[in-house]
């Protein structure tokens, strides 16, 4: 079979790769790498396996504790990030101890570009940082809880609405505050059948065993690719007392005028 230059085989990976030799110079680098030296250096483009000892690189410290250990026998990793005049660039880097044929030791490096990766994660802590904060200082209660009824998380005003704290809520069966099962059971059809429930009107049970007439929404959703159902919650008892009282005053106003005309 045709034997393929080893230049040719490192031009193939997306990584970078250089390869040192135990003086630290430069033995092989690909395409890849001869970009980040370019960019590093702002200077021509290296020849491949031109003898160079690359200062800016080898100067971060963590890059010569590897190679140091490489050199030893010893493989290893480390995630460094590199400054540029653009702006910075983090890359996982490997370290390969590597013999080569005349018995000379060595060090292959790879470098994987994370940057995108990295931001990708920033901007999700930061979506996640978000949407806890909007959950927890919602006015509104909310909760999560798992398809058999363990509660996974409540915010304050969930809490507020129950009289549980943060810790006794966690993992309490939701079905215990439910005043009618059959309720419980209208809701886990609804969302079998792919549908959610909005402003359902339900009496629930509080810490203490009192009940209220709470304005339910109910959906199901994917976390950490598993599915809950959110719920958010309202106290209306008041209002719903205030409409009944309401009701029943029109009624009695209703009837002494009717008897007035009679």
């Amino acid at each position: 079979s045709q034997r393929i230059p080893l230049s040719a085989v490192l031009d193939i990976s997306s990584n970078y790769i250089i390869i040192f030799n135990s003086k630290l110079q430069l033995v092989q680098v690909n395409d890849p790498f001869r970009w980040f030296l370019q960019k590093a250096q702002r200077t021509a483009l290296i020849e491949p396996n031109h003898n160079l000892t690359v200062d800016f690189f080898l100067n971060e410290l963590s890059i010569k504790n590897n190679i140091v250990a490489a050199l030893n026998g010893q493989e290893s990793s480390d995630e460094i990030t590199f400054q540029f005049i653009d702006g910075q660039e983090i890359f996982h880097v490997k370290f390969f101890p590597t013999i080569f044929e005349d018995g000379e030791k060595g060090v292959t490096i790879c470098m994987e570009n994370i940057t995108q990766h990295k931001q990708a994660e920033e901007q999700l802590q930061h979506s996640e940082h978000r949407y806890r904060s909007l959950f927890e200082l919602s006015p509104i209660g909310i909760g999560l809880a798992t398809l058999d009824g363990k509660i996974l998380a409540s915010n304050k005003a969930a809490r507020k609405i129950t009289g549980f704290t943060k810790d006794e809520l966690l993992g309490y069966d939701l079905n215990n505050m439910y005043v009618d099962q059959n309720e419980r059971q209208y809701l886990l059809d609804q969302l079998t059948h792919g549908k959610s429930v909005s402003d359902y009107l339900i009496k629930l049970k509080r810490k203490n065993g009192t009940t209220y007439t709470a304005c339910v929404n109910v959906t199901q959703i994917v976390l950490d690719d598993q599915p809950v159902i959110q719920t958010t919650i309202q106290d209306v008892t008041e209002q719903i007392n205030l409409e009944e009282q309401l009701r029943s005053s029109e009624q009695r106003y209703r009837e002494l005028f009717e008897g007035i005309n009679d």
